[in-house]
């Protein structure tokens, strides 16, 4: 852990995190990014002989990644920020970490930004929030724990990299609501004609999450409630109704709002588009983001969704890791960006097109007949641990539709390794089978689902597998993610087959993805 301890130590020493400096010279600050980043660097190397290990979704350096938190666009660079326990698998209170990027691909890591202050506001840990403009200035907004307030910091440097931490924090500490809530955090902020307006997660007492709604003239306050801008009482389809929210977003898209929820209990989230109108939300339609029907978590958690300059809003969530064992260096990912928009009323989903710049080696296949014997053979030659593929299939009278990723050759002795991605038309779901999926013990075995509209129009895929992860998106409308550890790089074949009928693959396009790491370029 000495490695971990002198980037804690770096962060310290440099003042970077806690935000009660001045920014140092140019020069100096690039040189103190240099030294964090070489570190970093170091404690990557360490990490890479995980078989299991991510090589193109982004992970700090170490340590426990958690929400996304403060996503925000600043001249031209793509600022990542997120809940971080850099002394993992020590426990530890959140800090937040820092990445930056220009492309949403590619990933620089950057000190932490925030840092509990000892005896202050936020000496429990500075948790989830957001990340606006203010008078011009990028700020982070932010729950500190001890007890729950909401609290604001400001860029020391037009690089990002040092923080200031407001002076009159924090800006909101009374929750001023006639009733009991539970939960009050992780603020989201935006800015209206008369003022500024902020949620905060929260739930009510045998009533369920709640979302209330505050305002302000000026971000720094003075803040006060202005009235629930949403409750559950069973709106959502699919759940019963559940006390907390967390993570709550809420931003204008189209000619719509959408409002994302993610629930404590059963760590699903969720969308809901509707109306906004004078501090009050009328929800019109709702959907999972990321499944799962069944009673066990999914790996997807906590999105946050932000708008860049070109008018995108975009969307990341946080990618858990199911292993009981807590002795590696690192846990968490964030999931890849993925471009929201509405049609029909409903939300899509669709992966952003800077990802193609990963594409590396690649196959084509076209016309080819699915049965239940599959197309092993044909496709041997498109292998990898880190892959993206796109099929179209018409499904004909097939009744299931079943791509396999991360397979091992079959032996004879036992069942080979497999990941089975399962279209079900009977049933219309999307199944993640992970029944076979992973190695070894200690690790959650349960299938991931959502619900998927299959008639019988063409099915178009999006599956990219990255070691551990496995982010399903189908007909641009329905994302489905799992985390699943084989533990070996042989688990790098690919299948796809129908059963109970015949289906046709129109195409299948097949590349390997590059590592987003200098230290791994091919």
């Amino acid at each position: 852990m000495n490695l971990w301890k002198s980037l804690i130590r770096l962060g310290v020493a440099l003042g970077l995190g806690f935000g009660t400096q001045v920014a140092p010279a140019k020069g100096a600050l690039a040189e103190d990014v240099v030294a964090y980043q070489a570190a970093a660097a170091a404690m990557r190397q360490r990490m890479a002989d995980d078989p299991d290990l991510p090589l193109y979704h982004y992970m700090p350096p170490g340590g426990r990644l958690g929400d996304p938190n403060g996503l925000i666009q600043y001249r031209g660079q793509y600022h990542l920020f997120f809940q971080y326990n850099p002394a993992h698998p020590a426990p530890g209170a959140a800090h937040w970490g820092h990445a930056v990027s220009s492309n949403l691909v590619h990933w620089r890591d950057l000190p932490i930004a925030l840092t509990p202050t000892p005896g202050g506001y936020d000496k429990d840990g500075c948790y989830s929030g957001c990340a606006v403009l203010h008078n011009g200035v990028p700020t982070l907004v932010y729950t500190g724990i001890g007890p729950q307030v909401q609290c604001l910091a400001t860029a020391g440097d037009d690089d990002l990299v040092t923080w200031k931490k407001y002076e009159g924090n924090p800006v909101l500490h009374r929750r001023g609501v006639p009733f009991s809530t539970l939960g009050w955090r992780d603020p989201y902020a935006w800015r209206e004609e008369d003022g500024w307006r902020m949620t905060i997660s929260s739930g009510i007492p045998d009533a369920g999450g709640a979302v209330l709604l505050y305002k302000a003239p000026d971000l720094v306050g003075p803040w006060q409630y202005d009235g629930l801008l949403f409750i559950e009482r069973f709106w959502l389809k699919d759940p019963p109704m559940y006390e907390n929210f967390e993570c709550v977003n809420f931003l204008p898209i189209g000619d719509q709002w959408l409002l994302l929820i993610s629930y404590e209990n059963r760590q699903r989230a969720y969308w809901i588009l509707g109306d906004y109108r004078d501090g009050v939300f009328t929800p019109r339609e709702s959907g999972p983001i990321d499944g799962n029907m069944y009673k066990h978590p999914v790996g997807f958690y906590a999105p946050q969704a932000f708008r860049d300059e070109n008018g995108r809003v975009l969307l990341v969530g946080w990618l858990k890791d199911f292993r009981e064992t807590r002795e590696r260096l690192y846990e968490g990912a964030v999931s890849l960006p993925r471009e929201l928009t509405v049609h029909g009323g409903k939300l899509r989903m669709t992966p952003v097109p800077e990802l193609q710049a990963l594409r590396g080696e690649g196959w084509n296949f076209e016309n080819l007949e699915l049965t239940e014997a599959g197309l092993a053979e044909t496709l041997s030659e498109a292998r990898g641990e880190c892959l993206e593929l796109e099929a179209r299939i018409r499904p004909g009278a097939a009744r299931q539709i079943v791509l396999k990723v991360r397979g091992t050759p079959d032996s004879g002795n036992d069942k080979p390794l497999q990941t089975r991605i399962v279209i079900n038309r009977d049933l219309q779901e999307l199944v993640i089978d992970r029944r076979w999926a992973s190695a070894g013990s200690g690790i959650q075995p349960n299938n991931v689902g959502t619900r998927l509209d299959v008639g019988q129009h063409e099915l178009h895929l999006r599956v990219f597998v990255d070691r551990s992860v496995i982010e399903v998106f189908v007909n641009d409308s329905v994302c489905l993610t799992a985390r699943v550890y084989p533990g070996t790089p042989e688990a790098d074949r690919i299948d796809v087959l129908a059963l109970g009928g015949m289906a046709t693959l129109e195409s299948l396009r097949v590349w390997k993805m590059k590592p987003i790491w200098p230290e791994k370029a091919n």
